[in-house]
């Protein structure tokens, strides 16, 4: 049975056939049975000086390398050429040097060694044996035949798969494990640890709103990595094309997996009982790594657990006491999405950062969303959350200020609001209001009479009081309503749309002492105001008279004012 290695397309046969001795050698791993293997073929042979091959022409005193002369074998021992040659040692040097030359694997125009075809089988087949595209480890020579006697070899050669198999018991390009991929090393580590941010829960709504519970994040880390064995047909190229770190790649893909939603077995998992506590999975980010030299193909991936809504929601309450005793609370928030777009798991919400955020503050404030001007105004969650924790009984709904910043990359939603203990408004619709009212009591009225020559002028009683009389001014400032102009009529800046109508209702119209509900808060004002109705005394009846009334209003501003003064004269 000779062994034929095929190189170059040609088929070279070593006689006297070398013993073959097969070895295989598993890729095990501790946590995961068998997952391939590779397998070491050495040829033990005898190169004998005046027989076999290969062939020692002793008439030009060379080895020839060809296939005719390699090619040169009987049915047995008997029958092999014989050369009859008496140069013993320069034959054997020869045929070891081509044997040398025949198991070293070319290198190609990449660089990359080119593997020998070797097929082991009966004499005139050159299929159904062991059938495999190898790579010589190692050529070594015995000393015994001491270079005029026979002299033993030995061929260590390597593969990671078949050719073909003698009974198709295996898969062509294949050999017992079958593997979908070929690797020869496989890593897959888990990390677990607690985050330094926290959620800080509420329970209630509104006025009942009150502190709940603090919820942890936790960051799983997950590292794959994979180390791709080569697997080659016939033609010594790579099996369906697959390099190495392909072939490492496609088994993380298929066996292993990638996505948040491969969570690992643990104990701390199995503690917390995650998943079905944690309802979310968010902030996948990965990272890829290939060594084409190595043959390897490395995953990192990192992602958050989170529970309820995928944000973290920070927020700060500040109280301040002037010297006056006017009370100030400062809100101040932030919402950080957690990015759950791009999942393939069961949890995505196909939703970025920013949108996350966003919808959180929509859900704090369902009336009042991310706006921060309403036509009818809605109190803001972060009115209750001062409430709740400032200590201060009571607090104007309506902010002296508020802020919302958004961060579109970063996913960040922040807000400012500060509430003071102002009285509550007495005009619908207005923001800031002013109403003072002063009053002007009688005086005693006497004459004054220059005289010539005297310091001072003469004064005389004249036995009388002045008139009483009370001011009241209103000064508001009104809160926005719906415009009369649009973009397309005013894109420049001016209103080219504008007409007497809208010009009447902006400046007229929108007057607080015309609308509806604040012309008749200003009629309240007004009677309660008004002498007359004074509970503290009385005025004489039809003795009660009042200035001509002065009112202002300014459209741009959005301010107004109104005041009047009323002369009247009591009941004794």
């Amino acid at each position: 049975m000779p062994v034929i290695i095929t190189k170059g397309g040609t088929d070279y046969y070593l006689v006297p056939s070398p013993l073959v001795s097969f070895n295989r050698e598993n890729y095990n791993n501790i946590g995961r049975g068998s997952f391939g293997a590779s397998y070491n073929i050495t040829l033990e042979g005898t190169l004998v000086p005046e027989k076999g091959n290969p062939y020692y022409d002793a008439s030009a005193d060379r080895v020839l390398l060809s296939t005719d002369d390699w090619t040169k074998a009987g049915g047995g021992a008997d029958s092999e050429p014989s050369f009859g040659s008496t140069n013993k040692l320069a034959s054997t040097l020869k045929k070891q040097e081509k044997i040398r030359s025949l198991f070293a694997n070319d290198i190609d125009a990449s660089g990359r060694s080119a593997p020998i075809v070797v097929n082991i089988t009966e004499f005139g087949s050159v299929t159904g044996g062991l059938n495999f595209a190898g790579f010589v480890q190692g050529v070594d020579f015995g000393s015994d035949g001491r270079g005029v006697l026979p002299d033993t070899y030995t061929i260590n050669l390597s593969t990671p798969n078949f050719i073909e198999s003698a009974q198709g018991d295996f898969a062509v390009s294949g050999n017992e494990f079958n593997p979908a991929w070929q690797v020869s090393q496989v890593d897959e580590t888990f990390e677990i640890a607690e985050s330094d941010q926290i959620n800080v829960n509420f329970n209630g709504y509104g006025l009942n709103v009150g502190l709940d519970s603090v919820q942890k994040f936790y960051t799983i880390s997950r590292s794959l990595n994979a180390v791709g064995a080569p697997a080659y047909d016939e033609n010594g190229n790579y099996v369906s094309g697959l390099a190495p770190w392909q072939q490492a790649s496609g088994y993380i893909y298929s066996f292993l997996g990638l996505g948040s939603g491969k969570l690992p077995e643990s104990r701390i998992v199995q503690a917390l009982d995650i998943p079905n506590t944690y309802t979310g999975i968010a902030g996948l980010v990965m990272s890829e790594s290939v060594n084409k030299e190595q043959g390897s193909y490395s995953v990192n991936e990192e992602y958050t657990l989170y529970l309820g809504d995928p944000v973290v929601h920070t927020i700060s309450i500040d109280t301040s006491v002037e010297q006056t005793e006017k009370r100030t609370v400062s809100v101040a928030g932030s919402i950080q999405g957690l990015d759950t777009s791009n999942l393939s798991d069961t949890f995505s919400t196909t939703k970025n950062n920013y949108l996350n955020a966003s919808g959180f503050n929509e859900k704090l404030n369902p009336n009042f969303g991310t706006s921060l001007s309403s036509d009818t105004y809605v109190i803001p969650s972060a009115y209750y959350y001062a409430k709740a924790f400032s200590q201060v009984d009571w607090l104007n709904p309506r902010p002296l200020s508020k802020s919302l910043g958004r961060d579109i990359a970063g996913g960040t939603l922040t807000y400012n609001y500060t509430f003071d203990d102002r009285p509550p408004s007495l005009v619908s619709g207005s923001v800031v209001e002013t109403i003072s009212v002063n009053d002007t009591y009688p005086g005693e009225l006497f004459s004054a009479t220059p005289v010539i020559g005297r310091n001072q002028p003469v004064l005389q009683y004249l036995n009388s009081r002045s008139e009483f009389k009370r001011n009241l001014s209103i000064n508001v400032t009104m809160g926005q309503t719906t415009n009369n102009w649009s973009f397309n009529d005013a894109f420049n800046g001016y209103w080219s749309g504008a007409n007497q109508a809208n010009i009447q209702k902006w400046l007229l119209t929108d007057k607080p002492s015309r609308l509806n509900m604040s012309s008749g808060d200003l009629a309240m004002i007004y009677a309660a105001a008004n002498p007359v109705n004074d509970p503290s005394f009385s005025v004489r009846n039809g003795k009660c008279f009042h200035s001509a009334p002065n009112e202002s209003w300014d459209a741009i501003a959005r301010t107004y004012s109104y005041s009047i003064e009323w002369t009247y004269e009591r009941e004794v």
